[in-house]
C-alpha cells in the first residue's frame, strides 16, 4: 500500500522518484507511515498528501489539525487498539462511530472492532502524525 501512495505522488509530480525510493527504503528499515516520512523530510505538504491518501483508500479525508480532539468518545476505542491500528474516534452519531484512520486503512481489523463495539464505523483517512497526536491527547 505505501508503494501505491508513492507511485501516485510520483505520477502527479508531487514527489521525485528518487525521494519516493528513499522514503520506501526508510519505511522498510524503520517502519511507520509513508506519509510521516514524507512530511518529516519536508518533501510534500499535508494537503496534496492527504488528497492522494483519500483517493487511494476510497475514504473521505479529514485534516485533524482543523479540529480539537474529542475526549468524550475516547472510551469507545481502547487505547491499545487505537495505537495498534492507528485510529482515533472522532464523534458518535446515533449508532455510527466516526473514526479517523492512518493510511493504509486496516479495514478487516476495523470491521472486527465495529462488531465488538456494536456500532457502525464511518471511516475517514487522516495523516498518521495527526492521528498519533490525537491519540496522545485523548488517552494521555
Amino acid at each position: 500500500m505505501p508503494a501505491r501512495l508513492a507511485q501516485l505522488l510520483v505520477k502527479r509530480g508531487l514527489l521525485a522518484p528518487e525521494r519516493a525510493n528513499e522514503a520506501l527504503h526508510q519505511l522498510a528499515v524503520v517502519g511507520g507511515g509513508l506519509d510521516t516520512v514524507l512530511l518529516e523530510r519536508g518533501w510534500i505538504s499535508e494537503a496534496p498528501l492527504l488528497q492522494a491518501m483519500s483517493e487511494l483508500s476510497g475514504l473521505r479525508a479529514v485534516n485533524l489539525a482543523d479540529f480539537e480532539a474529542n475526549t468524550e468518545v475516547a472510551h469507545l476505542i481502547p487505547p491499545k487498539i487505537a495505537e495498534r491500528l492507528c485510529v482515533v474516534p472522532l464523534s458518535v452519531e446515533g449508532a455510527t462511530l466516526h473514526v479517523a484512520c492512518g493510511y493504509p486503512v486496516r479495514k478487516a481489523e476495523l470491521d472486527e472492532v465495529a462488531f465488538l463495539l456494536g456500532k457502525q464505523l464511518e471511516l475517514w483517512v487522516a495523516l498518521e502524525i495527526r492521528v498519533r497526536d490525537w491519540i496522545a491527547t485523548i488517552y494521555k
